[in-house]
């Protein structure tokens, strides 16, 4: 329908769709409407959003390539980042998802690609090219408008100087029309997500209290920070080349041939610790805090980047001026060897969503059963709608009983209700519908 909701009613009407009652969503809508345009190219499949994230995953593996590629110079450096960040465990789990993270982390590299490239260039369409991309990165997530601080921060450095010239022509993008056309531009595209923050601030993000507070950095930040380093769900080797590429970057010629100083490795920390850190702070932010491990994923990127120019850092300092094929080949059969621990990890199907699944399941099993001309009364009437089956939030069923009565006769008493995963939940609002449901109706 063109608009950012989710359909509480929705009803299929000789072959046309009716999103009758819609309910703006509290997350910024960059994710929806990329899956939106899957639907209107392919058709409307659940399964499409799927392969959309595993495409926003291998295009995240050549972004890494070409930011280390522009930072190291060298090809090595930057296919040690690819494989680095192509075989994360978290990342292979969560690309074969439906969540927003991978399409996160995949514009936010991007739009630091795209920065890059400008400040090598100082060209006017690389300016153009960033002030289109930035504020589309920000409507991924709540947290993807950190990237917008980071932009701001890198162009303010001197990263790209040819030979021994300090001053290279535009040091200082700000002083330059372009780039003022360029914000322009930039922050015209951004309105509607600032306005979408405005129209949130009210919201409560699932927090019976308060939803930022540094009350919850102790813990968040024991659980996230040794998670990188406990060697159960992130290979630590990764973390280790990081670690060697934050220490032993002194700054060499990037991929145009320009020197890179030690701020080109100060931002890429800068862009992990923005998305590593908001989370510190978040009631929810814990990697712990239920499937909220998917958070991690926005980090993922500048860590692999690290871990590439670690990788490119022991190659010089073991080869010397050798031959490094030999290092290089056993050094990947290395990554290989740590990373194979991990597989049953990816492998497993964990017990987080057991209930929803077969819910999920058995709901889409169910409705075949139905004839095409009825009306599911449900928690969650999009995964019906997105199956072709006319649905109604269950709340209706309390609030609206005219309306249920004229379902009634609309579809012949074709009108179910599905007693679902969210009637055995802990949530009292949710139990008391469903209970509320089955005194007021012979069911």
């Amino acid at each position: 329908t063109g608009q950012t909701g989710m359909a509480n009613y929705g009803s299929f009407e000789y072959g046309e769709y009716f999103a009758n009652w819609l309910g703006y969503n509290k997350d910024p809508s960059g994710w929806p409407f990329l899956i939106s345009l899957a639907f209107q190219l392919f058709g409307t499949d659940e399964t499409l959003a799927f392969y959309l994230n595993n495409l926003f995953f291998a295009g995240g593996i050549l972004i890494v390539f070409f930011i280390v590629r522009l930072l190291a110079g060298g090809t090595f450096a930057g296919l040690i980042a690819a494989l680095v960040f192509a075989i994360i465990p978290h990342n292979l789990i969560w690309s074969n998802t439906a969540a927003a993270e991978t399409s996160a982390a995949f514009f936010a590299g991007l739009a630091v690609l795209c920065t890059l490239v400008y400040l090598r260039t100082r060209a006017a369409r690389h300016l153009f090219l960033l002030a289109v991309v930035l504020p589309f990165a920000c409507y991924m997530r709540a947290e993807s408008l950190l990237i917008t601080l980071w932009a701001f921060t890198a162009v303010s450095f001197n990263l790209f100087s040819k030979g021994s010239d300090p001053e290279p022509p535009f040091r200082r993008p700000f002083g330059t029309r372009s780039f003022w056309v360029a914000g322009l531009i930039a922050f015209a595209f951004i309105i509607p997500h600032f306005w979408h923050f405005f129209a949130m601030s009210d919201q409560s993000w699932g927090a019976s209290g308060v939803k930022f507070s540094t009350f919850f950095f102790p813990n968040n930040l024991t659980v996230n920070g040794f998670y990188f380093l406990n060697d159960k769900e992130f290979p630590v080797l990764f973390t280790l080349l990081a670690l060697v590429g934050l220490a032993a970057w002194k700054g060499r010629p990037g991929g145009g041939g320009e020197k890179i100083g030690p701020g080109g490795v100060s931002l890429i920390l800068l862009w992990f610790l923005l998305f590593w850190g908001i989370f510190l702070f978040f009631y929810a932010g814990s990697y712990k805090y239920g499937a909220d491990v998917r958070f991690a994923l926005v980090c993922f990127m500048p860590l692999a980047v690290l871990a590439g120019l670690g990788g490119d850092a022991l190659r010089e300092w073991v080869a010397g001026g050798e031959d490094a094929r030999p290092f290089a080949a056993l050094f990947i059969l290395l990554l290989f060897f740590c990373w194979l621990k991990f597989v049953p990890l990816v492998r497993l199907v964990g017990q987080e969503a057991w209930g929803a699944r077969h819910d999920h399941k058995y709901s889409h099993e169910f409705i075949r059963k139905i004839p095409n001309r009825a009306i599911v009364v449900t928690h969650v009437p999009t995964m019906f709608l997105l199956w072709g089956q006319n649905a109604i939030q269950a709340y209706a069923g309390i609030n609206n009983p005219d309306l249920i009565r004229d379902l009634m006769n609309r579809y012949n008493g074709h009108v179910y209700f599905h007693k679902s995963y969210w009637c055995n939940t802990v949530n009292d609002a949710n139990r008391s519908v469903c209970d509320g449901i089955g005194q007021q109706y012979n069911l």
